[in-house]
């Protein structure tokens, strides 16, 4: 469940295609290091920086957790944690985002 996190830089040479730079700002364990059901990321851009948020794979409890990244932190803080089904459901959770 480790999310990486990355900054896209465009270079907008009218007479080229566009190139697209990216580079690691961080990662971070979004879940328990040992739990091993994947992680989705979904991105969602705010004003004050960027919120994103993360789910659990299938095969346990099915939890989203929100964080906030601000301009100049090294590490997202957690904003919100919520199970969005029964306890018993353990399908995961297919997230969107919107830039």
């Amino acid at each position: 469940p480790e999310v990486t996190v990355w900054d896209a830089m465009a270079n907008h040479n009218m007479m080229d295609t566009p190139d697209v730079i990216f580079e690691k700002v961080t990662d971070f364990f979004a879940f328990d290091s040992t739990q091993t059901t994947g992680v989705r990321v979904g991105s969602v851009a705010v004003s004050t920086g960027s919120d994103f948020l993360a789910a659990t794979g299938s095969g346990t409890s099915t939890v989203v957790k929100r964080f906030s990244f601000l301009p100049g932190a090294t590490q997202p803080t957690l904003e919100e944690e919520f199970s969005p089904y029964s306890p018993l459901f353990d399908g995961g959770a297919n997230l969107g985002g919107t830039y």
